[in-house]
Formats: C-alpha cells, structure tokens, sequence
C-alpha cells in the first residue's frame, strides 16, 4: 500500500513538474513582448522649498542644488539610489544636499518600524549613520533586533532606543511625510524633487548626476 501511495505521490510530483516548467518556457518564447514606457519629461513643484524642514538634510541645508527624497526604507531601488546620492555628494560635497523625506509603503512589512527606528537614532546623532546600516543590511530586515543596528552605529544608550523602536505612538517626521507623499500625489519610491523637478522613481546615477550639473550651470534640467 505504502510503495503504491509513493508511486501516485511521484508521478503526481512529476506532472506537476512538467506542467510548471511548460507555463515557464511558453511565458519566455511565446508571450508577447511590451515596449518599456518611455520616461516622462521631469515636472516642476513651484512650492518644493515648502516640503525641506519635513525631511533629514544631510549636507549643507545652503547648498545650492538640493534633492529631495521619498524613500521606504525596504525599497531595493532606494537602497540603489541611496548608494548614487553618496557617490555624487562625495564628488559634489558642497553642491549637493540630500533631504531624506520618509514615504514606508503599506506593501513592505518593515518599512514603517525601519523609518520609526531611523528616527529613534535621531536624538543620539546617528541618522546619517543608521541610514547607511539600514540599507546596506536591508536583507536583515526581520532577521535583526532594530537594537543590534543601533548597537552597530554606536548608539549608547540603547535601551532608550530599545524603548523608542518599540513604542506605537505616531512619528511626525513619518506622518508628515506620507502627507506630503500624498499632497503631490507620490505613489513610488523612490521619488525625487532635485531643486523642485519632480523625477518618478528615481534617476540612476550619471542621470542623477547630469541633472545636477545642468542646475549648476543654470540650465533646465530635462
């Protein structure tokens, strides 16, 4: 009885197989192909200087092209575009500032206690710091005590934080960004606003930083 059950279980296993890996190659050779959407042209907010003190400046707040960033902590595509902003603010250090704006979508399960655990580090001085952890351990999310990235980035007193990241009371700095996430209509992360030109989804690195160059010189960026 017992052999003929994995006889049945087997050839089951089997058809199963057959048919899921059919579904694959008819997906890969006959489905038809689309054309990528073409990228819209940047659009300008006459009141993007009305949104800085909602977001974290890092950099210079006098700095003369300044992009402003919707980010969700658990966005792969903000974990890229974290790492342009360092390279393009280590190249452009009294250029460029960058206001990290929290926008914690409701499709990732961390985003929201990740932004609550960057704000925790904010008294201690560590929100530049515990930003570049959170992203760059972005696949310890769940895995990880938000303490253990404190400990990391050198906060001391810990048990504060402990107590910060566990608390369920609203952050402003979050609320007010999901406010403003929702005033502007911003659905995707990450968005930017670089000296109010709006670019959905960010820009990868020599666009990014072609934009700003183009802002430098006192031309419209495109």
């Amino acid at each position: 009885m017992s052999d003929r059950f994995d006889k049945i279980l087997s050839a089951l296993l089997t058809t199963a197989a057959i048919l899921i890996a059919a579904t694959l190659v008819r997906r890969e050779f006959f489905a038809r192909p689309q054309a990528a959407a073409a990228s819209p042209r940047p659009e300008y907010s006459a009141n993007w200087t009305d949104f800085l003190a909602s977001g974290y400046t890092i950099g210079d707040p006098s700095a003369p092209v300044k992009i402003l960033g919707f980010s969700d902590l658990e966005c792969p595509f903000c974990k890229t575009f974290h790492a342009s902003i360092l390279s393009i603010r280590k190249e452009l250090p009294n250029d460029v500032a960058f206001v990290s704006v929290h926008l914690p979508l409701g499709n990732h399960r961390f985003a929201l206690p990740a932004a609550r655990a960057l704000e925790c580090a904010r008294p201690e001085s560590k929100f530049v710091e515990m930003l570049d952890v959170l992203y760059a351990q972005q696949d310890s999310f769940g895995l990880k005590t938000w303490t253990s990235y404190a400990y990391e980035v050198g906060i001391r007193d810990t048990a504060r934080f402990a107590r910060c990241a566990r608390d369920t009371v609203k952050v402003q700095a979050i609320e007010d960004g999901i406010a403003i996430a929702k005033g502007l209509r911003v659905r995707t992360t990450p968005t930017i606003l670089v000296n109010g030109w709006r670019y959905t989804g960010g820009l990868e690195e020599k666009k990014l930083l072609r934009v700003v160059r183009d802002l430098l010189a006192g031309k419209q960026p495109e």
